[in-house]
């Protein structure tokens, strides 16, 4: 069964929970700064200058074999203990995020899909809004909500924040989502969502605390982001996003 925008099946639902700013919003405003952080390029302090390479007559490997030879081999080892590469200290993982895992269930009716295609919403929501807080690239757990192309933006967002160190200040709200679209016959089912966010209140900075609010794309309102839930291994998890060309909504 297949219903758009004009049938039974629209729901919609208005309420000013705390939730997050839309990827794709922030990602369009960064791009001038990742540009530019690439263009001017950055510290080469991870680059390690190689080791003096030694002659035969420093290693007393060649050449004569008397005692000044035998101070210089002894010199030698010296230097290449005092320069010697540390152990590497093994890798920290970030901390799962806190969104509940959802239990798989079976598909059912078209009120039913809609209102878990909606929770579905709040998780992505909430895991965005901690992976862009946190900034330390971690996105255990984002398997659960997200698939696709949200899984994969989300993913590149979070890996990129903890690069340049940038980190959220303050939280987009959700004005409104209203279900646009339900085809629960389609392979994967899927259920289309009208996401209003409002992401006015949102700044970034950077790792000094300087605020980076200049470089990001702000519409001066709330705007409209469509997300499309897909129904996989027994999931509702959000699979795709877009933001439409001039598309302020309340």
């Amino acid at each position: 069964m297949r219903t758009d925008a004009r049938g039974h099946g629209r729901t919609s639902r208005t309420r000013p929970r705390a939730a997050v700013l839309a990827a794709g919003l922030l990602a369009a405003g960064l791009a001038a700064t990742v540009a530019a952080t690439l263009a001017t390029g950055g510290p080469a302090s991870w680059l390690n200058a190689a080791p003096p390479t030694s002659s035969p007559e420093s290693t007393g490997t060649g050449g004569d074999t008397g005692p000044g030879n035998a101070d210089n081999t002894h010199d030698n080892a010296a230097r290449k203990s005092a320069t010697k590469t540390p152990e590497p200290l093994p890798p920290v993982s970030p901390v799962p995020l806190s969104v509940p895992a959802p239990t798989p269930s079976p598909l059912t009716d078209e009120v039913h899909s809609i209102r878990a295609a909606d929770t579905a919403i709040d998780s992505l929501v909430a895991a965005n809004n901690e992976i862009l807080q946190r900034a330390d690239g971690g996105t255990q757990g984002l398997q659960n909500i997200a698939a696709g192309f949200v899984w994969g933006e989300l993913q590149a967002l979070a890996t990129e924040r903890a690069q340049l160190g940038y980190r959220q200040v303050g939280e987009a709200t959700i004005r409104s989502v209203t279900a646009r679209a339900v085809d629960l016959e389609a392979s994967p089912p899927t259920v289309v969502l009208d996401v209003c966010v409002d992401a006015t209140g949102v700044d970034i900075v950077d790792a000094n605390g300087q605020s980076l609010r200049g470089l990001l794309y702000d519409p001066g309102s709330p705007t409209l982001n469509v997300y499309g839930a897909q129904y996989l291994d027994g999931l509702w998890k959000i699979a795709t996003h877009e933001i439409p060309d001039s598309a302020p909504c309340a």
